[in-house]
């Protein structure tokens, strides 16, 4: 096995992009429904700690194809992620459709944020503070993950020194072990749960507990599931009395995943029983497996990038993955595990805890202190959040010594965010 710490991710302690020094903007929310426990009772030191906000310019803040996603500071210097949707744009007809467009975006927002707050509070997933608004538009907020998503932390994961192409496939059986440990944390609390967005951007390694390196040595990566924003969850509608019956239907907006990693079923709207397809976990199955199959031949189970011209969703259902012979013999029963998770019919594919129980066995067999690092330290389950949300508004004293301070930053607060 070889590492090289040269160019490897930096934890953050190192002084990096999104480090606040310097110029910041004031975000006062317009209200916030706070799901965070240690608001019961106490809304007034609720209100100071998220109402009132710093936000740094640059690179803390990123842009997808629909919101944003902000890194921004209390007065106590505890960093939280505040997501926006990008609005209505445009004019005329073009604007009338962009609007129909962002309400129906923003009812799925609403729902992402349901989502994530049945999750919250379980190591693996982002804890969540509230859903609000801020000059008129919705917005989550939730804690800021410092780290770096698996497609760029790959390339600094062991690698069998024979073979170049491929992450190790212990390394690929734990990472797969510790996402199947988080998602089964989820189906543990929740009535029924599925991200539906698996992929290598939205599985980050955390940096800020353990430093790559220590992370390598121990045998198991600080991993956290981010974006829910195609996640679906019974317990999230149950929660929410506006919620359409239906809402894919109703608003003819479809999350489909990330088109490489996403099963058949998140590629088709009219298949039989779509409907019902969608809310599976097995979706988590699929997705994961491509993710695994990814990391250890250095490709796509399809490479669909290169087929631009072909069906996705014909591709998935018509063809086997591209073949990828083991590197050693003790692999195959690890591609096995892949290409049963690979199947096309949702109901051939195991379920979550069956997927995990078998790559656990197999890492047991393959690298015993691995599998028992995992076995060791499941995801914790930290906090429950309350039964409702308590709804916070600004009051004159939220701002405290922040009013002002739009040009720079004061240096007692610059210096609890470093």
């Amino acid at each position: 096995m070889s590492f090289s710490g040269t160019g490897a991710p930096r934890s953050s302690g190192d002084a990096g992009p999104g480090t606040p020094s310097g110029s910041a903007r004031l975000i006062e929310l317009d209200s916030l429904d706070c799901c965070s426990p240690t608001a019961v009772g106490a809304a007034d030191t609720a209100s100071r700690q998220y109402m009132t906000l710093l936000a740094a310019g640059g690179e803390s803040t990123h842009r997808g194809g629909s919101g944003r996603a902000t890194k921004v500071f209390n007065a106590y210097g505890e960093a939280f992620c505040l997501k926006s949707l990008l609005g209505a744009s445009g004019s005329n007809a073009d604007r009338r459709r962009s609007e129909a467009i962002f309400k129906g975006r923003a009812q799925a927002f609403r729902e992402e944020y349901l989502a994530q707050r049945t999750v919250s509070g379980i190591e693996g997933w982002p804890a969540t503070q509230g859903f609000g608004t801020y000059a008129g538009g919705p917005v989550i907020l939730m804690d800021w993950v410092e780290g770096r998503t698996l497609r760029s932390v790959a390339p600094y994961l062991p690698r069998t020194t024979r073979y170049g192409m491929g992450v190790a496939a212990e390394w690929v059986a734990s990472v797969g072990v510790r996402v199947l440990q988080i998602l089964v944390a989820a189906q543990d609390r929740t009535s029924g749960f599925s991200h539906r967005d698996i992929s290598p951007r939205n599985i980050m390694v955390r940096l800020d507990r353990y430093p790559l390196r220590d992370q390598l040595a121990n045998g198991i990566l600080d991993l956290v599931l981010i974006d829910l924003g195609s996640a679906a969850s019974i317990d999230a509608r149950q929660m929410d009395p506006n919620a359409a019956p239906d809402f894919t239907q109703q608003t003819n907006i479809w999350r489909n995943g990330t088109i490489e990693y996403a099963p058949p079923e998140m590629l088709t709207r009219d298949a039989p029983g779509v409907q019902v397809l969608r809310h599976s976990s097995k979706i988590d199955v699929y997705a994961l497996c491509s993710v695994l199959y990814e990391l250890y031949s250095g490709h796509t189970p399809y490479q669909l990038m290169e087929h631009a011209d072909l069906s996705p969703y014909r591709v998935k259902c018509d063809y086997a993955p591209i073949n990828v012979p083991p590197r050693e013999s003790g692999d195959k029963g690890l591609l096995d595990c892949l290409l049963a998770g690979l199947a096309a019919a949702q109901g051939a594919r195991p379920s979550i805890s069956d997927l995990k129980e078998t790559l656990w066995h197999w890492l047991s067999d393959r690298a015993p202190a691995m599998a028992q690092s995992l076995a060791e330290r499941p995801p914790r389950v930290m906090y429950a959040p309350p039964a409702h949300d308590l709804r916070l508004v600004p009051t004159p004293h939220d701002a405290g010594g922040l009013r002002g301070t739009d040009s720079r930053l004061p240096e007692t607060i610059e210096r609890r965010m470093r």
